[in-house]
């Protein structure tokens, strides 16, 4: 669902690693739009969804959920680094 995991984008710097973390949050941030609105049409125009497209549904939930947590660890991660002053 994502371009690329969480681990595989580094960088040896702290200013690499936070536009690096930015720019998974933006496109996370897109994602959760695009679900969200799918969402709102599917509770306005009610209609039965088959398998497949629940499966999709579930699917990408789990995949936002995990996609979180990553850039929330990530995130506290760096700010840990930060506040002792440690190179990354």
């Amino acid at each position: 669902m994502f371009k690329e995991p969480l681990e595989n984008l580094n960088s040896p710097t702290l200013a690499g690693q936070l536009a690096t973390l930015c720019d998974a949050y933006t496109e996370f941030h897109h994602y959760c739009a695009f679900v969200c609105h799918a969402q709102s049409l599917i509770d306005k125009e009610p209609m039965e969804l088959d398998e497949a497209i629940a499966e999709g549904v579930a699917l990408s939930g789990r995949c936002l959920r995990e996609r979180s947590e990553e850039v929330l660890a990530r995130l506290n991660g760096l700010h840990q680094l930060a506040k002792e002053g440690k190179p990354c």
